[in-house]
């Protein structure tokens, strides 16, 4: 078996893609029986900085009562990977949630979503054989979730993973002779789905203001970020049944590095997105691992959106700098 391993960087920015998932039991943060419209957002707690960012929207009171005002409630609904929720936005049994570029095309990529803005590890793992001289077939692919990774390369089940943080750094810790072969930098986005938004514009700017004010309370203070990290690890046991592992300093240092330090986020020029992103969809594309489809120019329609420039605009209608957050 050849071994390849893949180091992903996700850097989570706001973006809004419309789009809809199977998978996970819903988690509701607050009983409200009394509205009777709730739009569910897809989390991913077992990815840092992803997973903080979900568990602070999940917490976040300032969100429920600006929906409940508008009589709609908001359920987190927990996925392993962003893949496992694309299904269910064409179905309208998911309303928003977080991919990383490559699920993020898909969907885009079929006209279902728009994305607001700020992964995935398998176009890392493909970009990485390619460069190699390698495809899919010179490997035998394993799928595992990405907390199972670490422990089947602990054990020798697997030769390598391409996985995202916090599992390449968690296997990094383990063990001194787990090297790093192969680095790729993937983008978050916050996606919507396209329906929803067109049919309830100002609902999707209240879950977009949430969504901001997670970013601008963990860059308030170090305590504040060492409080979202731990919650996100609650999250993540809850989900899961295990732990993100790590130390807090490091998921916190993961955290600062791939989201706070990204100096525009939570906006992000699609000037800046859309070259590199083309050249992921021609990539995967030509790979076939598009469906056939897949059109570019409803990616470009989906950058279009603008619900989180009129977020930032309007900081004080949205309440961006004003927080709430249930323990």
């Amino acid at each position: 078996m050849t071994c390849l391993s893949a180091h992903l960087t996700r850097r989570t920015w706001l973006g809004a893609a419309l789009a809809g998932s199977l998978g996970c039991p819903a988690r509701t943060g607050w009983a409200t029986p009394s509205l009777a419209r709730s739009l569910t957002l897809g989390t991913q707690p077992l990815g840092v900085p992803c997973g903080a960012i979900g568990a602070l929207m999940g917490r976040d009171r300032v969100l429920h009562h600006a929906l409940a005002s508008s009589q709609w409630s908001v359920t987190s609904r927990p996925f392993s990977k962003g893949s496992d929720m694309l299904p269910l936005f064409p179905l309208r049994q998911l309303t928003a949630g977080f991919l990383g570029d490559m699920p993020t095309l898909v969907t885009a990529s079929l006209g279902e979503t728009v994305i607001v803005e700020a992964s995935s590890a398998h176009y890392t793992l493909l970009r990485g054989l390619h460069l190699a001289g390698m495809g899919e077939t010179h490997i035998t692919l394993v799928p595992l979730a990405i907390d199972q990774m670490v422990n089947a390369l602990d054990r020798g089940d697997i030769d390598a993973f391409a996985g995202w943080e916090p599992a390449s750094s968690l296997a990094l810790m383990r063990h001194r002779a787990n090297r790093v072969i192969f680095r790729g930098s993937t983008t978050d986005y916050l996606v919507l789905s396209h329906s929803f938004a067109q049919d309830h514009p100002e609902v999707c700017r209240i879950l977009i203001a949430g969504f901001v004010r997670a970013i601008q309370w963990m860059r308030r203070s170090r305590l504040n970020l060492d409080k979202a990290v731990r919650w996100a690890n609650e999250d993540a046991t809850s989900f899961s049944g295990r732990s993100l592992e790590l130390p807090l300093r490091q998921l916190v240092a993961i955290v600062q590095r791939d989201l706070l330090e990204v100096p525009s986020a939570p906006l992000v020029s699609w000037q800046d997105v859309l070259p590199p992103l083309q050249q992921e969809f021609e990539f995967l594309a030509g790979l076939g691992k598009l469906p056939s489809q897949a059109r570019w120019a409803h990616v470009e329609q989906a950058f279009g959106y603008d619900g989180l420039p009129t977020v930032l605009t309007q900081a004080q209608r949205y309440q961006t700098d004003t927080f709430n957050y249930r323990e």
